[in-house]
């Protein structure tokens, strides 16, 4: 383009050397040829190529350095780039550079224009971006409710349109947005997208059977997850009852994210979370009929729980009521036990210990099983008993056993299983209760009468077993004397 004063400006020094290159054939004189090619060449080996990645993160590394040649790109061929880089910079910018390019022509430069003034601009650059909330390109509806969102310097009327969008992007795009502001003003507006109508419909299979349907206000699951996320960052208690409330019909993985949605507010939820307990009975009923309410009790729970509240506790216990055959099928009730029993051992409860004791003799899952080993270990004495009670599977010797040797747990009722598993079948459940033996004989917890079946093991075909005698013979030596044992 030519000024006034018929000097010729381009945007950057990129276009210098795009525009000499094109124009070197219209000069005759060899010497200029010469001289235009060479400047050409020197402009296009330092200007900044925005095309190119790696050029790119170069220049934005330079944070403020890089404005100005940023800002002179807006002009020319890489404009688009340009305003995506001003809005990843972050850096205030004169808006009177950005502004003019949310008329463009070009619907992603529109778009790209709007999220950079939510970037870069301020309250004063809201009315400028309220037109494109009725753009007919929906990245461009997406971009202004966005950082309408994220400015916050709007009416909630006015928010409403990005709410009830047909495309699921700008619904998303203004979630993002009020999260990225911290504008708490605005739960009330993300607070409808978590509710929903539980509908009975015919079945697919048996039309005859009907079957429940829930049906959200909000169908899309990454735009409920936003706003589960977002009133988590928000952190505001009046949200609490709506985050709880979809709890119960979320996925799974939206549940997660409301859990730590929830906790995220900090201890003055737990109160919450126990107010919104609903009193049922823990029957084949209520099993069969509202299982999504007994879990989400027994979540409420564990939420108040790991908050640090111990008013929790009789209602952790209630969640062991739950039927545990789908333990390892259902994620939810799985993960439900676990937290449970963690937290039953966190707290040292000790009247849950008979009910963790039988759960560690039936559970198949690993990682319930490892949580229940923790939380005996925490109740200490108190469950010894129980545990004793519930040894008698020699399948479960190499669990049961080191459990029992822990100095907390070991108790003399242990003595009639220990007897029998040292004529076991299994070498391993041999040596475990050998290993037990010879502890509980060092310990005095059993006494001299029970020597005798100590030293018959010395005859086991096992060399590990007889190893782990001549072990606690030299100990039990040591200790009482070499009469003792032979």
């Amino acid at each position: 383009m030519k000024t006034k004063r018929g000097v010729w400006e381009c945007g950057n020094v990129r276009t210098w050397g795009r525009f000499l290159t094109c124009h070197f054939l219209q000069v005759k004189n060899l010497r200029h040829i010469v001289f235009i090619l060479s400047l050409s060449l020197f402009l296009n080996l330092f200007a900044a190529n925005l095309d190119h990645p790696d050029d790119l993160e170069k220049l934005l590394a330079k944070g403020d350095a890089a404005l100005p040649e940023l800002i002179a790109s807006l002009n020319g061929p890489n404009a688009l780039q340009a305003v995506s880089a001003l809005g990843r910079l972050g850096k205030p910018v004169s808006l009177d550079k950005l502004l003019p390019l949310l008329n463009s022509k070009d619907g992603e430069m529109r778009a790209a224009a709007a999220w950079a003034v939510g970037c870069c601009g301020n309250a004063s650059s809201v009315e400028s971006l309220l037109p494109l909330t009725k753009d007919l390109h929906a990245p461009a509806r997406a971009s202004a409710f966005w950082s309408l969102g994220k400015l916050g310097a709007v009416q909630a009327k006015e928010m409403t349109a990005g709410i009830t969008d047909l495309d699921r992007n700008v619904r998303l795009g203004l979630v993002r947005g009020i999260e990225a502001g911290g504008n708490g003003g605005f739960f009330p507006l993300l607070l409808g997208l978590l509710d929903y109508k539980v509908n009975l419909v015919p079945d697919e299979i048996d039309e005859k059977k009907l079957v429940e349907r829930v049906d959200w206000s909000e169908s899309d699951v990454a735009v409920r997850l936003a706003v589960i996320q977002a009133l988590g960052q928000l952190k505001v208690i009046d949200a609490l009852p709506a985050l709880i409330y979809a709890m119960e019909r979320e996925v799974s993985f939206n549940r997660l994210a409301i859990i730590q949605s929830i906790e995220s507010i900090g201890t003055k939820a737990s109160g919450v979370c126990l107010g919104r307990i609903v009193p049922t009975p823990y029957d084949k009923e209520a099993f069969e009929k509202r299982m999504p309410l007994l879990i989400n009790n027994g979540t409420l729970a564990v939420i108040a729980g790991r908050l640090g509240d111990e008013r929790s506790i009789p209602y952790l216990r209630k969640t062991l009521l739950l039927p545990s055959d789908k333990l390892g099928q259902d994620k939810d009730l799985t993960e439900l036990y676990i937290h449970t029993v963690q937290l039953l051992g966190k707290f040292k409860v000790e009247r849950a210990s008979f009910t963790l004791a039988r759960m560690l003799k039936e559970t198949k899952i690993k990682q319930l099983s490892d949580a229940v080993q923790v939380a005996l270990r925490l109740i200490g004495k108190a469950a010894a008993r129980p545990l004793a009670r519930n040894a008698e599977d020699w399948t479960l010797a190499p669990i049961f056993l080191p459990l029992l040797r822990e100095p907390e747990l070991r108790t003399v009722s242990l003595r009639e299983t220990i007897i029998n598993f040292l004529a076991n079948e299994s070498a391993e459940v041999r040596f475990e209760a050998t290993e037990t033996l010879g502890l509980y004989l060092y310990e005095g917890i059993l006494d001299e009468y029970d020597i005798p079946l100590f030293e018959a093991m010395y005859l086991d075909p096992e060399r590990h077993v007889r190893q782990t005698c001549a072990k606690w013979k030299i100990k039990i030596q040591k200790r009482y004397g070499e009469g003792r044992v032979k």
